[in-house]
């Protein structure tokens, strides 16, 4: 199947009953799982589609970096259900620009060690390129990639970046919050090496 990601605002806009509504028709359509946030809005609202449709939706977890130590937030998706989870971009390019790739590592082999798929993600291309030659086991990444640079460090070693690397990428920001056509978007992603 596919998937769908819920980003923080859209989830905080919309009432639990809407969401489930809305995952509802995903998963009718062939859309098996929703990458969300791992917080406690996302736990409730996913409690609340699974006693409706009596199964729950597959999640990958995207950590959530407010909430410390990460290990515990790892922990805390896997005792809800998730997956999978990944480092949230942000994080990983903090850790990356502090020298901390071993944090990284250390993050992925928890997600594995609690069952789950481990994925990293980044706005920057080289955090994946470090992660992938310091031996992270990741399942997949999690990469901005678009054909206008935002929020994208480098578009073009973004695209080489998931040309190189024989892992699956999630490619968000992908219609670069309206600045693209998504005809233009979709394709520069998939052309790139988007799954």
């Amino acid at each position: 199947g596919d998937l769908v990601y819920v980003g923080r605002l859209f989830a905080a806009y919309l009432t639990h009953d809407k969401i489930v509504e809305t995952l509802s028709l995903c998963e009718d359509n062939g859309i098996n799982t929703l990458i969300a946030r791992a917080d406690d809005n996302v736990v409730e609202f996913l409690g609340k589609y699974e006693k409706k449709r009596g199964k729950r939706i597959q999640w990958i977890a995207q950590a959530a970096p407010e909430r410390t130590p990460v290990e515990e937030n790892i922990r805390f998706v896997a005792d809800n259900g998730a997956i999978g989870c990944f480092i949230q971009g942000g994080q990983a390019g903090k850790l990356f620009s502090e020298g901390k790739i071993d944090d990284i590592l250390k993050y992925v082999s928890l997600i594995k060690e609690k069952g789950m798929i481990a994925g990293v993600g980044a706005h920057d291309p080289r955090v994946i390129t470090t992660a992938e030659n310091a031996g992270a086991e990741t399942a997949f990444y999690f990469l901005t990639i678009n054909n206008v640079g935002y929020q994208c460090d480098d578009p073009k070693l973004a695209s080489e970046t998931m040309k190189t690397i024989d892992k699956p990428f999630i490619g968000f920001k992908v219609l670069v919050a309206g600045r693209t056509h998504p005809k233009d978007g979709f394709q520069f992603a998939v052309d790139s090496g988007a799954d």
